[in-house]
């Protein structure tokens, strides 16, 4: 075989792998090259990428107060992102005039369905909460999803929290464009280590 006809063919044999694996080295920009319909027109580019960015006021959070954060649409009807019990190991103590970031899975990675894009411009207003719930630490893996769209979860480990925060959720699209959207001066008071939901901002 020539060197051609030999390069050709290891090209080629890469691009399968490629499509195939859906990119697994970085599956988190790529996702939505996987089995994916086309994009709707003028859809915008998609959804690589939710952040949410917390800065801790008056009142810190203990590092075993656990944080929940759902992500929707601008309608409110479709999950963009969620999170469940985070920010609870000895190192996650958010003290006041702290800065932290988490990066927030998005829905279409779950494994229950078919790949989900999400696309600019059904996001040009997202809506998100935050919950927090004081001695979550102690959950484990109970319940982690349980009750958590829009309903309020009793945990049963006691404890007490408040914590004063502003909250911007940041989306970023595969062109490098990001959308923001901030709820500023938020407070949230867990007693008997009951989860507590800022509303889902119309």
């Amino acid at each position: 075989m020539s060197t051609l006809n030999s390069r050709r063919a290891l090209l080629i044999s890469l691009l399968c792998a490629f499509a195939v694996s859906g990119c697994a080295t970085d599956q988190g920009k790529y996702y939505w090259f996987r089995d994916a319909p086309e994009a709707p027109l003028d859809a915008g580019p998609a959804l690589t990428r939710a952040t949410l960015r917390l800065y801790t006021g008056a009142h810190e959070k203990l590092p075993t107060s656990g944080i929940w954060v759902l992500v929707t649409d601008t309608s409110g009807q479709t999950t963009i992102a969620r999170a469940t019990n985070l920010a609870r190991s000895s190192a996650d103590f958010y003290s006041m005039e702290s800065t932290h970031e988490i990066q927030l899975p998005l829905d279409s990675h779950r494994q229950d369905r078919a790949v989900t894009v999400f696309h600019k411009q059904a996001l040009h207003r997202p809506r998100f909460l935050v919950g927090v719930m004081a001695n979550s630490a102690l959950m484990g893996t109970q319940g982690s999803y349980f009750g958590f769209e829009g309903k309020k979860v009793f945990s049963g480990y006691g404890g007490e929290q408040r914590w004063n925060f502003d909250a911007t959720l940041v989306l970023t699209f595969a062109d490098g464009t990001t959308i923001e959207e901030s709820h500023l001066g938020q407070r949230l008071d867990s007693e008997q280590g009951e989860l507590v939901l800022t509303p889902l901002e119309q």
